[in-house]
Parts: structure tokens; sequence; C-alpha cells
């Protein structure tokens, strides 16, 4: 038989180890819901965390609100360098004048010394933009004649006077759009011998211009066409223009602006080339009181085929040098401005002469 006392002694121990046991089980309920609510939560964040990626990185911010639109340049692949500032000078051998009277039809001959020439370019950008370019510029070309022979007038003002040329311009390049562009050249030139007691005279200035619309079709080329008024031959001339820099490869390439000047291209490195081709240089000059005390001018054109070797010497500093001859186009003697054929007082045959020129220059980047 047991006694009272054992039987609440094991009262108490199934007591206690029903509440140890109900602990345990609390404990792994605790830990199963802790485990639940772990492997819901991993699973929940990386949703949680893309969804909130999205709001942040909200990549149209990054767009532009409108479409971007991009313009040509005027550059072209190995094209020779545009020159910003140019001093130089110019040699032409001894050549003949022959001078006829168009009145009497009385024929002198003359010789020219050989001539001794100062020339200055300068063309700098004033406004430089993708959308305008506009350079602005200047040039000097003085002509001191020493002409032997039994002078008489005009020759003979033409001897004892230089011939000064020095003007302005002003070019724009406005790219239309990813491969349409147009330029626009104006210029006006002053002309004359300046003669001692003589001022100024506007019959001295000449004014010149061109137009060109023109296609970029890559890098490598670009051309144009349009149209100019021009004294290069001597005498006012308006005529059409055909514009193509074309670089075929490394070595090869072409630069023409016809009829006024066309080259072909030689490219050795990037700091040497070679250029082939001519150009047409020349202006009317006023000659004051040149002949029976009236004005006078000379419209004098020339054609000059030549060898043209440029070379870089440090940095944008760069040598230049020419050798070819110098044909006459015009050399004639009129007393109006702008005068025809019928206007002449005096023609010249000019002879070929030799010429060689060479300019230290500063180009563009």
């Amino acid at each position: 038989m047991y006694s009272g006392r054992g039987v609440k002694d094991i009262t108490k121990n199934e007591i206690l180890s029903k509440i140890v046991n109900y602990k345990k089980t609390q404990m792994k309920l605790i830990i199963t819901c802790f485990n639940l609510c772990m492997i819901t939560l991993f699973a929940v964040l990386p949703v949680c965390a893309q969804e909130d990626s999205t709001e942040v990185e909200d990549y149209s911010m990054f767009a532009d609100a409108t479409e971007v639109k991009r313009y040509t340049t005027q550059k072209v692949l190995n094209l020779s360098a545009a020159k910003l500032l140019s001093a130089g000078l110019e040699w032409n051998s001894n050549s003949g004048l022959p001078v006829t009277n168009q009145s009497t039809n009385e024929a002198r001959n003359y010789n020219i010394k050989p001539l001794l020439m100062p020339r200055i370019l300068v063309n700098f950008p004033v406004v430089s933009n993708d959308k305008l370019i506009v350079n602005l510029g200047g040039q000097y070309w003085g002509s001191p004649y020493n002409i032997t022979g039994a002078l008489q007038s005009p020759v003979n003002t033409l001897d004892a006077n230089m011939m000064h040329s020095m003007g302005v311009a002003a070019s724009i390049f406005k790219p239309l759009n990813e491969k349409r562009f147009l330029i626009l050249v104006a210029g006006a030139d002053l002309n004359t011998s300046f003669p001692s007691g003589q001022s100024l005279q506007g019959k001295a200035i000449t004014i010149s211009a061109s137009a060109i619309y023109g296609w970029k079709t890559s890098e490598r080329n670009m051309w144009g066409i349009g149209a100019s008024r021009t004294y290069r031959l001597g005498r006012v001339i308006h005529v059409p223009v055909l514009l193509w820099n074309k670089t075929f490869n490394d070595k090869w390439g072409v630069e023409m602006v016809l009829p006024a000047k066309g080259f072909v291209r030689r490219n050795f490195s990037s700091q040497s080339l070679l250029l082939a081709g001519f150009e047409l240089e020349g202006n009317q000059y006023l000659i004051p009181n040149g002949f029976n005390n009236g004005d006078l001018f000379l419209q004098r054109g020339e054609i000059k085929p030549r060898l043209q070797w440029e070379r870089q010497l440090k940095n944008f500093i760069w040598l230049s040098t020419q050798v070819g001859a110098r044909i006459n186009g015009r050399f004639n003697f009129t007393d109006q401005y702008n005068g025809k054929d019928a206007d002449d007082l005096f023609r010249t045959s000019l002879k070929t002469a030799l010429f060689f020129n060479i300019s230290l220059n500063l180009v563009s980047p």
C-alpha cells in the first residue's frame, strides 16, 4: 500500500513533467513560427527590393525631352590646314611687256625686272560653334614694278609707283543639318598705286562675293555648287562655282573651288603634304592721273600653275613654299571703272614669268 505522501509526490512530479513538456512544446512552436517568419521574410525581400529599385531608377529621367539636332562640319579628313596668319615673299623672274596703244596702234616693248612682292594674310574665327562659323580676315599684296625701256605713259606711272592691294573679307559657314551646308563669302579690296599727294578714292575699291550650297556625304568628301562675283582675272565677272574637297585614301585627295583654284593633294604624313594645281589671281587697280591727267585702271589677272609644299615646323607653325609659272590672263589699261574690251586704252601681252613663294604660317588646329 502506498502512503498519502507518496501519492502527493507522484502528482507533483507528473505536474512538473507536464509543465516542462508544455514549455518545450511552446519553445518548439515559437522556433517553428520564427523559422516560418524568416522564410517568408527572405522570400518577400527580393520582390520588395525589385519594386523599390524600379521606382528609384527611373531611366526616363536620363532621356532627352526632345531629339538633339546634329550639324555637319567644314573639315575633311587630311585636308590642308586653314591659315590663320601668313606672312611671305614672292619672287617673279623678269618678263617682257609689249604695250599697244589702242587708238594709234603704236606698239612699244618694255622689260620688267625681277619682282619681290610682300604678301600678308590674316583670317581668324570670331564665331565658332556647332551651328555657325564666322571668319573675319584681311590681306595685303604689294607689287613694285621695275620697268626698263623708253618709258611713256602709262608705263612710266606703273614704274614710279608701287601697286598695292589690301582688303577685308568675311566668310560664313552655316550647317543646315548633318549633311547640308551653306557658305557665304564677301570682301572689299582697295587697289591703287598711292602716288604722292593723292587721297584715297572710292574708285579704288572692288567688291567680291560668293555663295555655295553644298553637301558633306562623309568625313572624306564634301561638295557644293554656287555662284561668284570676282575680279580674279582683273575684270569683274560672274561665274558658276564648283566646290569639291575629297580624300580618296590616306595619301591622295583633291581640293577645288573651280574656276578660282584646283589642286591634287599628296599627303606624305600628318606633318607634310604636296599640292599640284593652279590658282587665278588678280584685281583692278586705280592709277590716279595715269594718262593725260585722267585716271586709269590697270586690270591685272594671272593664271598660276604651281607645286606647293607645306611642312609643319612646330605645333601650329607651318612653312609653305611654292614654285610655278605666272601666265598672263589680263594686263590692260582702261579709263572706265569695270571697263570692257571696248574701253581699253592700252593692251599688253605680258610674257610668262617663273615665280617662287615662301611663307611662314600659323594654321588652324
